[in-house]
């Protein structure tokens, strides 16, 4: 066999096959470079759109147009958001370079997008005790365990003060460890001694959400809105400003849990 081989080498026919099988060889190489560089598109990048606040099917579109691939990677909830957005995706549209400058991410052609949704149902959680504890720590245990404060009631009593007396659900008694949907409102009743004054803050210029926060914390109650200058719906109402308030600041001392009537506009000229 091996003086077959020999006799192979030295033939006449050894170089002629040898070039044909070095051009096929060639050939085959190149053939996979090239097709690897048309399979990978070498060269050719898309930029990445921006899917974040659209709705999945306005998303889908986007990609589709783009010949990118979607991949809904997780879902979360998002109070203020409509179910089915788009929260986050993955590469992101933009980058951010040291001097602050931002620039368009790009990627190759059928590249996986992956976002984060907003789901319809929130998350259930544990309702926490408050009972017995300050109506401060109460309300910073709520905002922990992602619910929301609703109305607090101020009831005299002289075991003690500032101190969470009952929290309910819907005007009835929740217990703590009792399911409930992430967002919910608590209301809280809270002891306040006997004949206890307060001053009454200034709420000039305060929206109606920071206004009724400094009254709690003065263990006041926002009344009613007596007048809302151009309000037309609950986005005016929140933005509108107080201009005027009954009682006033300078009108002395009001009871604990006590009201306190507002004006608002939503021309907010002249105020800081």
């Amino acid at each position: 066999m091996l003086k077959d081989l020999v006799a192979f080498i030295f033939s006449k026919d050894f170089p002629k096959n040898l070039i044909i099988y070095c051009l096929l060889i060639g050939l085959l190489i190149t053939s996979i470079f090239f097709g690897l560089r048309f399979y990978t598109n070498h060269g050719e990048t898309i930029e990445v759109p921006k899917i974040e606040n659209l709705h999945l099917a306005e998303a889908l579109e986007v990609i589709n147009r783009n010949n990118l691939r979607l991949v809904i990677q997780d879902s979360v909830y998002v109070k203020e958001s409509d179910p089915g957005l788009i929260v986050s995706q993955k590469p992101s549209a933009f980058a951010v370079l040291e001097n602050g400058d931002t620039i368009v991410k790009r990627v190759k052609e059928n590249r996986k997008i992956y976002a984060t949704i907003s789901t319809m149902t929130p998350p259930t959680k544990r309702m926490p005790n408050l009972i017995d504890i300050s109506e401060r720590v109460g309300r910073i245990k709520l905002e922990t365990a992602g619910l929301a404060l609703g109305k607090v009631d101020y009831v005299q009593d002289q075991i003690g003060d500032n101190l969470i007396l009952e929290q309910k659900y819907k005007g009835k008694a929740i217990k703590a460890g009792d399911p409930i949907k992430m967002g919910e409102k608590i209301d809280l009743v809270v002891s306040k001694q006997a004949y206890q004054y307060t001053a009454i803050p200034d709420l000039y210029g305060m929206t109606m959400y920071d206004a009724q926060k400094l009254l709690e914390e003065n263990s006041l109650k926002l009344g009613i809105v007596i007048n809302c200058i151009n309000c037309n719906d609950k986005i005016d109402s929140s933005l509108a400003r107080i201009y005027e308030q009954k009682p006033r600041s300078g009108d002395g001392e009001l009871g604990l849990g006590g009201n306190v009537d507002i004006y608002l506009t939503t021309d907010t000229t002249g105020f800081q």
